[in-house]
């Protein structure tokens, strides 16, 4: 009896032992997973590189850095869209660019003025051009003048002489041009409009008859003719050395009204005696060395009168020292 009652003991001994052995590795398990330790994982989430995931509901799932690898992405041949240098021009045609109007100068006989756009100016298109071209010879001297409605609109029009072996003068701020030519041949004159409108303008193309000065000696003698409102008659005197004396006289020969005289110094840019004096007749003494313009003038053109654009006059011009 006392046996079965020390066995029974023993028993309920064992079984508390037991039971206390399971109370304690539940108490561990309980430290190890702490809330703390918790929180401070999520506080530092990894940054995943690749294509982000939508997620609906469900909490992200944070890989540890160790597992991260960067992806290259190698494009496929059908993820690839090549652009074609035709693609989208289909329907693309080139605009060409206008050809210039070109207009052949040839001076009437025994005249020495073109004039474009005299009785009616003449019209050049917004971004436009025109082009003039006339025969002329190596070492003649010319003159080139253009003029244009609102001059207050500085650049609208701008023009250039291109010689046949593509040498080019560009007429200056003053619009105008003069000088002996390089070589005989097929010059160019090119008038450009950098306006966003419509401009009207003249050209005056002047090729002055050469008085030689050996010839004052004996005297010279030419013959010519004027054509229009805007036409004259022009002698080039170039002197190398001081002239004491020069006396011009013009003589009408056909045509209405008197014919008057202009002299003018081109390199001082002196007007020796201007055609508004009206005289036919005069001398100049003591000339410098230089060149100068001789002009034949209608008088009518001098005082505004109304001339005919057929109307003619023929002179004969005399010069002597």
């Amino acid at each position: 009896m006392q046996i079965k009652k020390f066995t029974a003991l023993v028993l309920v001994l064992v079984l508390l032992s037991l039971l206390g052995l399971l109370a304690g590795c539940r108490s561990n398990v309980e430290t190890t997973v702490s809330p703390t330790a918790s929180a401070a994982a999520l506080a530092s989430p990894q940054v995943v590189v690749g294509t982000p995931t939508l997620f609906s509901g469900a909490s992200p799932t944070l890989v540890p850095t160790s597992t991260l690898t960067r992806r290259t992405v190698t494009p496929t041949a059908s993820s690839v869209r090549t652009a074609s240098p035709s693609a989208g021009r289909a329907n693309f045609t080139p605009t060409a660019l206008p050809t210039p109007a070109v207009t052949e100068i040839k001076f009437p006989p025994m005249t020495t003025r073109y004039v474009a756009g005299c009785s009616e100016t003449e019209e050049i298109p917004p971004n436009g051009v025109r082009v003039y071209r006339l025969w002329l010879r190596r070492g003649q001297w010319i003159s080139v003048l253009l003029a244009y409605e609102d001059l207050e609109e500085e650049d609208a029009l701008q023009a250039k002489i291109t010689s046949p072996a593509g040498k080019q003068f560009v007429l200056g701020p003053s619009l105008e041009w003069s000088g002996r030519l390089p070589q005989t041949g097929l010059y160019s004159i090119s008038v450009f409009s950098r306006a966003q409108t419509v401009k009207h303008y003249a050209l005056a193309v002047d090729a002055p008859v050469e008085i030689p000065p050996a010839s004052l000696e004996r005297g010279f003698v030419s013959r010519g003719r004027i054509v229009g409102a805007c036409g004259e008659g022009e002698y080039l005197l170039s002197l190398n050395s001081p002239l004491p004396k020069l006396d011009i006289k013009v003589q009408k020969i056909e045509g209405k009204g008197r014919l008057v005289l202009a002299v003018v110094g081109l390199d001082d840019n002196i007007p020796y005696l201007r055609a508004m004096m009206g005289m036919s007749e005069f001398e100049l003494s003591g000339l410098p060395p230089q060149k100068y313009l001789i002009e034949v003038v209608p008088w009518a053109s001098v005082t505004n009168a109304q001339i005919s654009p057929e109307e003619t006059w023929s002179f004969e011009l005399v010069a002597h020292r």
